[in-house]
């Protein structure tokens, strides 16, 4: 059993291994090569995607087909116009304790979308979060067009607002034959926008519209992606949720490759971020498709788009438009809020999918779910993990328990192992097999070491992961001026100093079951390797296995303190064992003797029979 401290010490680094190396060995998406930026602007106006064309042509196709009714199809070209002069600018603003959103006159668009949580600061700025990433006029959030149908909409047009109270507005835009109307609903404690949109036909007889929703982000190109020991990418990216799974494009890929269309089941799309999302769902509707289509903007560094586009409709004149309904996620990831839009809003719109909590979700989620019942009422993140740590030791108390005296027992067997060793050291198979009868007779496992290990290393990646993807844990402080965000390592590498410290301290305190040089492995190789560890994890993690090693150190101590009477039981047990084995040897010596003095009477009477034969065939003759 010398090799059990080394192949622990192998299995561990290898499941951390993988954890760190998650990224690496399976990424979600391989991203592109480095392009230079004006290789890449020559692709993007070589392909000349549709959304670029959008981009610069929508406004003549609208301002061309809003003036006068047509025979009802779509037109394939359509002549540009003039826009009409426009008013001043009309700037509606909306705040709560959570949000700032303002929407403006000019496209009834929102133009901006701040975060007023404290928290969800940015912490490089000192202002509140924006999650509206783009500051152009002519790609403003929750713009309403439509796509190929005989009646559109000015990119530029002015709307006619109507701020109807502290968390309603109304946008109306009007042609000479055609109708807009956007019933706007503010839910700021859930980051929802709920959003009505209602279109009509004025004087035309006929039309055919599909109505589409549009939003736009930004990102940096130039920010790299998640390294090797960092598994948080703090990128924003495109995201559709179609046929159940949330497809990606990241800015760099969408310049590359153009525009990505994507039919299906489509619940959502937007922009994702590790922490934050920004998407739209259409209301379904029986029997219409709904497209999500993610592009590049041209003229945007960095910049993309989102068309969320339903199937087309056919309006008549005299008969009641066409109303739909969007809803419209602006914030954290958080669980609770995400969860709770499709009933606010009455559209099954699946944002929850959004936090990817991985293969160990059914770990993840009632970890997060723990965590925010402790945090409701310790208010502090560090000490709602102090708590989850306490909460899941002491569910795999009695396993670590029995771990733990099967360990003591192992150390106590020390000597009678050696002594084994000692008697068949030629002999491999023999000595194993004394082993094995020896652990069974004191009812030891060998293997119960390496439990306490394996019942916490699922609870570490399930909330390394989610660490990495919960809204709720964003910035999370512990202790301000020095952890404040525990989803970051520790800036001044405090607790790892302090976890490789008590890990040296809790080998010190484990019973010795191996020879000396696996000793020093266990005792040295163990607390280096999870200290290198905790220098990249997050400081929540950290935090964590830190507090395990903690109590794990205490529950040793206790055990110390039963070892006196453990010891005395154990002497005599062993003497009873020793006993009863050294009653076997002697029977089974015996025996042999037994047989072997059998066996020479048995060849004794043969040769007497053997000479008797031979006397009577003499008389005989």
């Amino acid at each position: 059993m010398e090799d059990q401290g080394k192949r622990l010490m192998l299995a561990v680094g290898i499941a951390f291994g993988i954890m760190l190396l998650w990224t690496t060995l399976f990424p979600p998406e391989k991203p592109p090569k480095k392009i230079p930026e004006k290789e890449v602007a020559e692709q993007v106006e070589g392909k000349q995607t549709a959304a670029s064309a959008r981009s610069r042509g929508d406004a003549q196709r609208g301002s061309a087909s809003s003036g006068s009714a047509t025979t009802g199809e779509v037109p394939v070209e359509a002549t540009p116009v003039k826009t009409l002069p426009r008013g001043e600018e009309q700037i509606f603003e909306f705040e709560s304790g959570t949000v700032r959103a303002r929407f403006s006159s000019y496209g009834g668009a929102l133009t901006s979308y701040e975060l007023m949580v404290p928290r969800l600061r940015n912490h490089k700025t000192n202002t509140p979060e924006n999650l509206v990433r783009v500051d152009d006029e002519a790609y403003r959030n929750l713009r309403v067009w439509f796509e190929d149908s005989t009646f559109n909409i000015p990119r530029d047009a002015e709307w006619l607002g109507e701020k109807r109270s502290d968390t309603e507005m109304r946008f109306t835009w009007e042609s000479s034959d055609f109708r807009v109307v956007k019933d706007i609903t503010l839910h700021p404690k859930q980051y929802l926008i709920v959003m009505d949109v209602s279109f009509e036909l004025v004087n035309a007889s006929e039309a055919k519209q599909a109505l589409a929703i549009s939003l736009y982000s930004q990102q940096d190109p130039k920010a790299g992606e998640a390294g090797m020991f960092d598994r948080v990418e703090r990128l924003w990216k495109s995201a559709c949720f179609v046929d159940g799974e949330v497809k990606k494009k990241s800015t760099k890929s969408l310049a590359k490759k153009g525009e990505k269309k994507r039919s299906g089941e489509i619940y959502w799309g937007g922009f994702d971020h590790a922490y934050f999302l920004v998407a739209s769902s259409f209301k379904d509707v029986e029997g219409r498709r709904t497209d999500c289509n993610a592009y590049p903007l041209e003229d945007v560094v960095g910049g993309m788009g989102i068309d969320m586009v339903q199937d087309s409709v056919n309006l008549k004149g005299g008969e009641p438009g066409i109303r739909s309904r969007v809803a419209i996620y602006i914030g954290p990831k958080y669980r609770g809020a995400l969860g709770a839009a499709s009933k606010t809003a009455d559209v099954e719109t699946k944002f929850e999918e959004s936090v990817d909590l991985g293969f160990l979700g059914i770990l993840s989620g009632p970890l997060l779910s723990l965590l925010n019942f402790f945090q409701g009422f310790v208010v502090n993140w560090g000490i709602a993990i102090f708590l989850l740590t306490l909460v899941v030791k002491g569910l795999t108390l009695p396993w670590t328990h029995k771990s733990m005296k099967s360990m003591k027992a192992m150390s106590r067997l020390k000597p009678q192992l050696e002594k084994i060793k000692e008697k068949y050291k030629d002999d491999r198979a023999r000595q194993n097999t004394e082993t094995m009868n020896l652990f069974k007779a004191h009812k030891v496992n060998p293997m119960s070491g390496c439990l306490p290990m394996l019942l916490q290393m699922p609870i570490w990646f399930a909330l390394y992961r989610s660490l990495t993807v919960a809204g709720e844990l964003y910035q999370a402080p512990f202790i301000a001026g020095w952890i404040d965000d525990l989803t970051l390592p520790d800036p001044y590498y405090v607790m790892p100093v302090l976890l490789t410290g008590m890990m040296f301290l809790q080998t010190r305190l484990t019973p010795s079951t191996g020879s000396g040089a696996q000793q020093k492995m266990l005792m040295y190789g163990m607390p280096i390797m999870f200290g290198v560890f905790s220098f990249f994890f997050p400081a929540g993690l950290t935090l964590y296995i830190f507090t395990n090693t903690c109590f794990t150190a205490l529950h040793h101590l206790y055990m110390h303190k039963q070892e006196p009477a453990a010891v005395a039981a154990h002497a005599e047990k062993s003497a009873i064992i020793e006993a009863a084995s050294e009653e076997k040897d002697a029977a089974s010596e015996d025996k042999t003797k037994s047989g072997k003095s059998g066996a020479g009477k048995s060849q004794c009477k043969s040769k007497s029979k053997k000479k008797s034969g031979q006397g009577k065939k003499k008389r005989k003759r």
